[in-house]
């Protein structure tokens, strides 16, 4: 156990990004697929939703739960289909407006629980580089995009139809280009902090956003670690806690945990652990209470549990690791020790966690039941034939 102090830079007013009404965009979208409750099938609800990106067949909606919040018998499975490969994708905690993206290509993706569509064309973001995370910033229009290309993060409005900030002068306000790229963003469920991962180290921020005029600051850099770097896309292994400003941070066989962000002088205070037996973390997601976080490892998922006493801030990783296995496509017993992303439902019923076998392309979505202590039962289903791209943790539940 090692606790370590970040090194901390304040920054006023760096990053002011105006929203026009005028979009501008190419390409089309559409949507399609197979799936959904049959004659005869329970009804579904809105708890037990899941997104995540599938590739050519564009992004996949799961329905897990029915209408009363019990397991549904067979998982109910949508692909609303797009104009690109679709290998990220992103919601709020309300999934109510949210985005997915692929190559250089974004597009607005609305009412997951209930009656998933696109909305408006594909957005073509930047001329070069490949997305490499999405991130939708809440009680707000705006939404975070990262690519290969870009050395910093790029700012998207919904309103009036997706499209890129301006600047004063309405030119598209767009990043540095760079080679030290950022590969993650996570932001926080009230929209105030956001966080993300490049080359050069994690950083912690600050946002906030104002409707007249209609933009977002960035106003504080609450926390630059460099000591802790990955290469995982999407959420990249970070996870903020729904209801303090703990960040989580996995980075390798290193879990880091940070807090102390929201107070007028933010002075973060954080500890890191090793994972047992050298194995290195993949995923990390918070229940909706914030009671506990659940870590998936190249070994399995461990319950991790942290105590913010508001001055010190410590982590507990459960004494045994879940490992629970369950039945591929092919017929072959497999176990969650490849899971490439997970999210807890905000009801707290249930992990899923979404491994890269039999195949990254024949990926398979595993439903496990989680008590209200973080402790993980058996596989209860599957859903089998997705995109699950290794180094990616792009996966949501409501």
């Amino acid at each position: 156990m090692t606790r370590f102090a970040p090194w901390l830079v304040l920054v006023v007013a760096l990053l002011a990004a105006g929203c026009s009404n005028s979009p501008v965009s190419v390409g089309s979208g559409g949507s399609g697929g197979s799936g959904g409750s049959g004659s005869g099938s329970p009804t579904v609800g809105d708890s037990g939703t899941i997104v995540l990106p599938n590739g050519a067949s564009g992004v996949a909606v799961v329905h897990i739960e029915d209408s009363n919040g019990n397991l549904l018998t067979t998982p109910q499975l949508k692909n609303v289909a797009a104009s690109f490969q679709v290998t990220l994708v992103a919601e709020p905690p309300d999934f109510s407006q949210g985005l997915i993206g692929g190559g250089t290509m974004a597009q607005e993706f609305d009412s997951a629980t209930t009656s998933p569509s696109l909305a408006g064309s594909g957005l073509q973001v930047y001329s070069s580089g490949s997305l490499t995370a999405l991130s939708i910033l809440p009680n707000s229009t705006f939404s975070f995009l990262e690519m290969t290309s870009l050395q910093g993060f790029d700012v998207l409005c919904f309103t009036g139809g997706l499209h890129q900030t301006v600047t004063a002068s309405g030119a598209p306000d767009l990043p540095t280009a760079g080679q030290n790229p950022v590969t993650s963003f996570v932001s926080s469920a009230d929209g105030t902090v956001g966080a993300f991962m490049s080359s050069n180290g994690m950083q912690v921020w600050g946002f906030t956003s104002s409707t007249s005029p209609h933009a977002i600051t960035s106003e504080t850099l609450f926390l630059y670690a460099p000591n802790l770097t990955s290469t995982i896309e999407g959420r990249g292994a970070i996870a903020i806690n729904p209801s303090t400003d703990a960040v989580v941070i996995g980075a390798g066989n290193q879990l880091a945990v940070y807090s102390g962000f929201k107070s007028n002088f933010p002075s973060p205070y954080g500890e890191t652990i090793s994972i047992p037996n050298g194995a290195t973390v993949t995923s990390v997601a918070f229940a909706s209470s914030g009671n506990y976080a659940i870590v998936a490892t190249t070994a399995g998922l461990y319950t991790a549990t942290i105590n913010d006493t508001g001055s010190a801030i410590s982590v507990t990783l459960s004494g045994t690791v879940a490992d629970p296995t369950y039945t591929g496509s092919d017929g072959n017993t497999y176990a969650v020790d490849h899971a490439q992303s997970i999210a807890i439902t905000q009801d707290g019923q249930y992990l899923v966690a979404l491994t890269d076998q039999p195949s990254q392309t024949s990926g398979t979505l595993v439903v496990l039941p989680v008590t209200s202590a973080g402790v993980v039962g058996s596989a209860s289903a599957t859903v089998p034939d997705l995109l699950a791209t290794e180094g990616v943790d792009s996966v949501f539940a409501y």
